[in-house]
């Protein structure tokens, strides 16, 4: 049996560049999922600091408190930048407040889609509660991998547009929009770091946001696409280069679905390479479903998902998963597989979740003393008559006293079981129906997949 490789997934989607309002309402729930298909899911500071639709969506303080239980237990992780790149002399120290100092950063240097950008009074708020968190629960964060030498975000983008006709861009259902003068200009900004900046000024563009690094990024692409025609298509485009290039040097899968985020096309170097591409090529990959927008977060969930993390069929899902594509059998029957796996965790889940989740109640204590009143009240006046022991064993007083104890304190945990017991098998079918397993018959540079899941419908998410 093969080592179980680590695996992590960067929430890509939580881009504010590419985020679709509409996936808003299951953020929270997908960090659930993925936390029980990957070792680690993480976040890129950045996209949680200026997405506006999620800095409200904490701000709810029932959110907020899922969220940061997420933080705290490190099932979930924000992506930081390393200390040496922040100069010296700032409001606020990225030691002892990590996060304000990383909205100070983006704030004085980098941009919103090509525009300044500056925090709400509310967001502040929001960053100092995540500074706490950070400082205090080492597992919440982390450095991400190291920059490499020079831009490969540059030279990505500059191999797809110089070679746009062996990546089939003409046949991609994003990127057959692309006018060729931007696509030819912005091949000439990858080739040369000062040709951005010409560009502006030639076009009237008053202080340009240059960036740290004063090279032709993101926030330079932005700019520009405002002076070109099709700014929409080449910004998806640049934005999943971006999104490609950040989770190659984390190692890591990207989160799609939900977003402008496109995945990048296949080069093929002849005519029969693609089509035996066509017939042969296979990609499975996990994508939640609109389910997952239903499933219930309250504070203790982190317990759950630990609990769960921990069993044998949280290891035996992952050996599936890693399997997933590489299998040389059917992908029918890969994903049959991952589908028996992931209901079996989701048993697990849901029978910690049934116990976890139900806290005890008034009413729970209400019954419990209604019963010791009841047994009493009956005692006394004779109306009930306990089950003898066998002969010479009738129930003494201190037997009374031990029934009426037990009543008053194993009461409210008996409810709590029964009930437990009858949420499981409403929580094991919400948690199956949130994640499905997508087959992509073709590779990615023909316009028309076909998707298969265990419902047979398409992902209203891809």
């Amino acid at each position: 049996m093969p080592d179980l490789q680590y695996s992590q997934i960067v929430l890509s989607h939580w881009n504010a560049g590419v985020f679709h309002a509409a996936a808003l309402p299951q953020l929270l729930p997908e960090i659930a999922i993925y936390s029980l298909l990957y070792d680690e899911v993480l976040i890129r500071e950045e996209d949680l600091l200026t997405n506006r639709a999620i800095t409200g969506l904490l701000a709810d303080e029932r959110n907020f408190a899922v969220f940061s239980e997420l933080l705290v237990c490190g099932l979930v992780k924000l992506l930081r930048l390393p200390l040496e790149v922040y100069p010296p002399g700032r409001r606020f120290d990225p030691v002892r407040l990590p996060i304000s100092a990383r909205a100070e950063e983006h704030q004085v240097r980098r941009s919103y889609k090509g525009s300044p950008w500056k925090p709400t009074v509310k967001e502040w708020q929001l960053f100092q509660r995540l500074d706490e968190i950070v400082v205090k629960h080492p597992a919440s964060s982390r450095y991400h991998a190291p920059f490499p030498s020079g831009n490969p975000f540059a030279v990505q983008l500059r191999e797809l547009l110089e070679n746009r006709a062996s990546y089939r861009l003409a046949s991609h259902p994003v990127f057959c929009h692309l006018h060729e003068n931007t696509a030819d200009q912005f091949a000439t900004f990858c080739r040369d770091d000062e040709a951005w900046l010409r560009f502006l000024r030639n076009h009237g563009a008053k202080n340009p946001i240059v960036g740290p690094d004063a090279g032709f990024y993101r926030s330079a692409a932005y700019q520009c696409s405002n002076f070109l025609p099709t700014p929409r298509a080449i910004r998806r485009l640049v934005e999943s280069v971006y999104a490609a290039a950040y989770c190659e040097r984390e190692l890591s899968d990207g989160r799609y679905g939900g977003s402008e985020l496109v995945e990048l096309p296949y080069r093929y170097q002849s005519e029969s390479e693609h089509d035996a591409a066509v017939a042969e090529a296979v990609r499975i990959e996990l994508a939640p479903t609109e389910a997952t927008a239903a499933i219930s977060l309250q504070p203790g969930i982190a317990t759950v998902l630990e609990h769960t993390r921990a069993s044998p069929q949280f290891a035996s899902l992952r050996r599936i998963v890693q399997t997933l594509g590489s299998d040389p059998e059917s992908p029918l029957l890969a994903e049959a597989r991952f589908r028996d796996a992931w209901r079996d965790l989701c048993t697990v889940y849901a029978e910690n979740a049934a116990i976890e989740l139900s806290y005890p109640t008034k009413s729970n204590h209400r019954i419990a003393r209604f019963s010791v009143f009841a047994y009493v009240l009956a005692r006394v006046l004779g109306f009930l008559v306990l089950p003898a022991g066998g002969p010479g064993h009738e129930p003494v007083v201190a037997k009374d006293a031990a029934v009426i104890a037990a009543i008053e304190k194993l009461g409210p945990k008996m409810l709590r079981s029964f009930r437990a017991l009858v949420k499981i098998p409403a929580l094991r079918e919400q948690m199956d129906r949130s994640t499905g397993v997508r087959c992509s018959t073709v590779p990615l540079t023909v316009a028309r997949t076909t998707e298969i899941q265990n419902n047979g419908t398409p992902n209203p998410y891809t």
